[in-house]
């Protein structure tokens, strides 16, 4: 089959579950029974389950008698590991894919127009991760419209249409942007990650980095002050070592928004390293909390 989207990722879990985002980008109406049947169990033999996607309302399922998962730590479950169905089905994956199998998967995948670039290796603790490039943007979304593209004479009519609705968009007054509710003067983001003593955003952070852009973006009138904020791992940590690490956390995620086009002058940086600690650093649960972005409207 032609290919229509490309995978890459880094280390084997993560390309996979690229590979079966890739298939829901083509076919966004499918169910859980239907994905199973795409990727069956037989491209994964470590057999710890009859199905390699399972709901994640069924976890209790996999959990002995002793409280162990029988997945042990081989079963994906965070926001950015797992699967939304277009039914509201969230959808967790087998982590565990050695070679042989992952080799079998990327096969398999080409008979849906799913291509995968070669795999990068991950650093000692570094997680991995994936992205898609779509080689035929048409063929995207599946369905009535994907075959009606193929015909060079709806496509014609549909770029006239594009082109009249461009035009009178330029004539018409341009519509306020969606806004979303701001009811408070801080917004904290606890999922904006970094790499270990170091600024540079790790993936996964995504979702969150966005949220403050679609923040920033639906209300242009306000400017915010992004504060850097530590845990305190013991009575030796360096305070002011913290508050530099802080600060150049906050300054790194005030250089992704201006990227995206957020204005500069309307956002400025700082750092409190510990200072400002909301939970108690005594519990690895409470350090968590205290390592976050905060944005402090001005």
């Amino acid at each position: 089959m032609e290919a229509k989207i490309k995978v890459y990722g880094k280390a084997m879990n993560r390309t996979v579950l690229g590979i079966a985002n890739a298939y829901l980008k083509l076919n966004p109406n499918t169910t859980l029974d239907e994905l199973n049947r795409a990727f069956p169990i037989e491209l994964n033999s470590s057999k710890r389950s009859d199905t390699i996607f399972v709901d994640v309302r069924d976890k209790d399922k996999f959990i002995n008698d002793k409280g162990n998962s029988n997945f042990e730590l081989f079963f994906f479950e965070k926001p950015d590991e797992t699967l939304l169905l277009k039914d509201g089905t969230v959808v967790t994956m087998l982590e565990l894919w050695v070679k042989a199998d992952y080799e079998k998967m990327v096969e398999h995948s080409k008979k849906y127009g799913i291509v995968v670039s070669e795999m990068q290796a991950t650093k000692p603790m570094e997680k991995g991760g994936f992205y898609l490039e779509i080689l035929h943007p048409i063929s995207v979304g599946g369905g009535f419209f994907s075959t009606l593209f193929k015909y060079w004479l709806i496509y014609a009519i549909i770029v006239a249409i594009l082109g009249i609705i461009g035009y009178l968009t330029q004539c018409s007054e341009p519509a306020e942007p969606e806004k979303v509710e701001l009811d408070q003067e801080n917004f904290t983001f606890h999922n904006i990650l970094f790499e270990r003593d170091r600024s540079v955003i790790l993936s996964g952070s995504e979702s969150d980095l966005q949220e403050a852009y679609k923040i920033l973006n639906n209300y242009p009138d306000i400017s915010v002050i992004i504060v850097g904020h530590s845990s305190k791992d013991n009575e030796t940590s360096n305070v002011e070592y913290n508050r530099k690490l802080s600060l150049e956390r906050a300054e790194a995620v005030k250089q992704w928004l201006a990227d995206k086009g957020i204005s500069e002058d309307r956002m400025q940086s700082e750092g409190r390293g510990f200072d400002d600690p909301v939970a108690s650093n005594e519990t690895e649960s409470g350090k968590k909390k205290n390592r976050r972005i905060e944005f402090v409207v001005k």
